[in-house]
């Protein structure tokens, strides 16, 4: 037997709230409602009382309609993932992951640039816990007090922010790449060039001072050539565009990429000019291993294991109120070496780990 109209609707809006879609944007009202469905007014507000009638939603005083967070069917946490719009990585998929397993409910909340209202009212939202992807490495003073009035929910990922008392979770620690230049250099690449077209921030800061380090460390030759897109642009373009003028004046010998991205312009340029890496010049890059290792040819770099477990206890601390600890980094990068390095001596490190 097909259910009234007005039943439809209260029923697709309990799925939304059962999906977290609520959990910190206002529930609309029956006006709102009769135009988002395409039907009257009267059909939508006995779609609001019926949500009303079962407790689903109450209405406030200011007569505002706000989800009953009983009403949602889970015995775990609320959980927001605060994240720019284009960014969805298997760091993303482990935090989607632990909270099913603890059955809570994740709300992916994508924002498209840095003053994007949306990363406000999802801090201001009905969540235990906030994993957050800051809309800059150097976020503004007043985005860093409005996390410090809720910092015991939230987690920042991949930016120590452990100086403002917040829980971090970041990647593979930069002794990697230093072990990783190391080696080249013992392995005979005299000369190691730097290309970022990445926004010029904080965490490309530190990579690039990795790079700068070991090069004085070892007394070798290097160029750095940084053309920053703005954030939200695609580094791409710019890093094919840059290649192509930097491998046409046939000094390259080894070029770090700042991101595992900008390699595919530089994999672009290589190929139009007819020059092969892992052959005629060498590359290699930090971090964002499921997508290097789908290059052709395999990018060299450097792997973060799977954070699942260091997932896990974040969130167990959070919802026990342990909060002895701040810095959380899975256990055991490597480097792994795709077909992209040139003159390896050491045959094991012709393949991927």
């Amino acid at each position: 037997m097909k259910h009234p109209k007005y039943i439809e609707i209260a029923k697709s809006f309990e799925r939304r709230i059962h999906s977290g879609d609520y959990a910190f944007a206002t529930m609309p009202g029956a006006h709102k409602l009769a135009g988002e469905m395409g039907v009257s007014y009267l059909t939508a507000r006995k779609a609001v009382k019926h949500l009303i009638d079962h407790g689903v939603v109450e209405r406030l005083d200011t007569g505002r309609l706000q989800v009953r967070r009983k009403a949602v069917k889970t015995t775990g946490p609320m959980v927001a993932l605060i994240t720019p719009f284009w960014n969805f990585s298997t760091w993303h998929m482990g935090v989607r992951k632990e909270v099913a397993a603890c059955n809570g409910k994740l709300r992916i909340v994508a924002y498209t640039h840095n003053d994007d209202p949306i990363i406000t009212e999802a801090l201001d939202g009905d969540f235990d816990i906030i994993f957050v992807m800051l809309p800059s490495s150097t976020p503004g003073p007043m985005l860093i007090e409005r996390l410090k009035k809720i910092r015991r929910k939230v987690v920042v990922m991949f930016h120590d922010m452990t100086e403002y008392g917040f829980r971090t979770l970041v990647g593979a620690p930069f002794s990697e790449l230093e072990k990783l230049i190391e080696k080249l250099i013992e392995n005979g690449h005299k000369r190691i060039d730097c290309l970022n077209t990445q926004p010029f921030e904080r965490e490309m800061l530190l990579r690039v001072g990795v790079w700068e380090d070991m090069l004085k460390k070892h007394s070798i030759k290097g160029k750095f050539y940084n053309y920053p897109v703005e954030p939200f642009e695609s580094p791409i373009e710019p890093a094919y565009e840059h290649a192509k003028e930097i491998l046409q004046q046939g000094k390259v010998d080894t070029i770090f990429s700042s991101t595992v991205d900008s390699v595919r312009g530089i994999y672009r340029a290589s190929w139009e000019l007819g020059l092969k890496p892992g052959v005629d010049f060498s590359v290699f890059s930090f971090g964002e291993y499921e997508r290097a290792k789908m290059l052709t040819p395999a990018l060299a770099t450097i792997v973060s294991p799977d954070p699942g477990s260091t997932i896990r206890q974040m969130i167990n601390d959070i919802l026990s109120e342990n909060y002895e600890k701040l810095l959380y980094r899975p256990e055991g990068a490597y480097i792994a070496w795709g077909e992209s390095i040139k003159n390896i001596k050491d045959s094991e490190l012709s393949h991927i780990n």
